[in-house]
């Protein structure tokens, strides 16, 4: 700790990444160098995004439209996958996201828990969890046309 104060134990938790757990919280030299360099070569990259949104109301699904958008349909109340329905479409978002390409339809994996659990949004109002497949890292930027 900062100010020298010392807490022993013989277990810690950590809920932060092993990168952040045993390069950053210990001090150096303290594990083998065979686990720091495993530690090191851990690849962080996702190819997922986590979009959190606020909703207005509850949308309403041309697949399954509802008359009333102030009560949530059994619809709402589940996991709404987007952007699935061929492995034609999962593999074309998959192969522009390995090329840098941002992909034209990502597959979308769709939560609305304020359906479930109405103090999670102010009244009237939700809240939706949007987890994105095939989103790059860095994009690929000769891929655009410039002028």
């Amino acid at each position: 700790m900062t100010n020298g104060h010392v807490i022993r134990s013989k277990m810690i938790l950590s809920n932060a990444t092993p990168d952040v757990t045993f390069l950053n919280l210990l001090p150096p030299g303290s594990l083998p160098k065979t686990y720091e360099n495993k530690i090191k070569a851990i690849d962080y990259t996702s190819p997922v995004t986590k979009i959190n949104v606020a909703l207005r109301e509850l949308p309403n699904f041309l697949a399954d439209p509802h008359a009333n958008p102030s009560i949530p349909a059994p619809h709402h109340q589940c996991e709404i996958h987007l952007n699935c329905e061929s492995m034609q479409v999962l593999d074309k978002a998959f192969q522009q996201g390995s090329q840098g390409l941002i992909p034209d339809r990502p597959m979308m994996e769709m939560t609305i828990p304020s359906s479930l659990d109405p103090t999670l949004a102010p009244a009237g109002c939700h809240v939706a969890s949007l987890f994105t497949q095939y989103t790059v890292n860095h994009i690929n930027i000769s891929n655009f046309e410039t002028g």
